[in-house]
C-alpha cells in the first residue's frame, strides 16, 4: 500500500452547528492529519527497494503503533501510575482563526469523543467522513472574508480611539509605542 490519498478537509465555516456533529467532523479532520503527517510520513521513509512482504509488515507495524496510541487516548488500555491512581489523556481539537489570537472552538476528541479506535480503521481505508464540496469551500471563503473584515475593522477602531498616528506603509492607526504595524507587519520605528 502506498500513500493513502487525503481529501481536503471541510472548511470550518461549513462545519455543522450541532456539537455532536462537530465532534465527528473534528475527529475526521484529526484523522486526515494523522494519516498525512504520521502514517504517510512514516511509510515514505521506508526504503524504496524494500521487498513487498517486508513493506507489508512495516506498514502493518505503522498501523499497529498508531492504533495503540488511539487505544491510549480512547481510554481502552489501562493507564496506571501506582496502586491507587491512573492517568487520563485527553485529545482536544482547538480551532484557531488566523486573525484572532484566541481559540474559537475547542472540541474533545478523546476519550469522550466518537471513538478514535473505530475511526482509525476507516482512515486507513481513506474514509474521512463527509467530503468538502465546492459549495462548502465557497461558503467558507465568503464567511472567512467577512469575519476577517469585521475583526480588522474592530481592531482599527480600537487603535483609532487611542492614537492619531498612522502607519506610513498602510495608513492604518499605529500607536507610537509599536515597533511594527499590527496590520501590514512592517517596521514603523527604530
Amino acid at each position: 500500500m502506498s500513500d493513502i490519498p487525503i481529501p481536503p478537509p471541510i472548511p470550518y465555516a461549513a462545519w455543522p452547528v450541532n456539537r455532536n456533529d462537530q465532534v465527528i467532523v473534528a475527529s475526521h479532520t484529526f484523522g486526515r492529519h494523522l494519516i498525512e503527517y504520521a502514517r504517510n510520513y512514516a511509510v515514505a521513509r521506508l526504503p524504496a527497494n524494500l521487498p513487498t512482504d517486508q513493506r507489508t509488515v512495516a506498514e502493518k507495524a505503522v498501523f499497529d503503533a498508531l492504533y495503540g496510541v488511539m487505544m491510549i487516548l480512547d481510554g481502552v488500555t489501562g493507564r496506571p501510575i501506582d496502586d491507587e491512581h491512573q492517568v487520563r489523556y485527553t485529545l482536544l481539537a482547538q480551532v484557531d482563526n488566523r486573525y484572532v489570537e484566541a481559540p474559537i472552538a475547542t472540541i474533545e476528541l478523546a476519550p469522550n469523543g466518537e471513538g478514535l479506535c473505530m475511526a482509525i480503521h476507516g482512515w486507513f481505508e481513506g474514509d474521512f467522513g463527509r467530503q468538502a464540496t465546492d459549495a462548502d469551500r465557497a461558503a467558507a471563503v465568503t464567511k472567512a472574508s467577512a469575519a476577517h473584515r469585521a475583526t480588522l475593522a474592530e481592531k482599527v477602531a480600537k487603535d483609532a480611539a487611542i492614537t492619531d498616528h498612522l502607519c506610513p506603509h498602510c495608513g492604518k492607526p499605529c500607536p507610537t509605542y509599536r515597533k511594527t504595524c499590527r496590520y501590514c507587519k512592517k517596521r514603523v520605528s527604530s
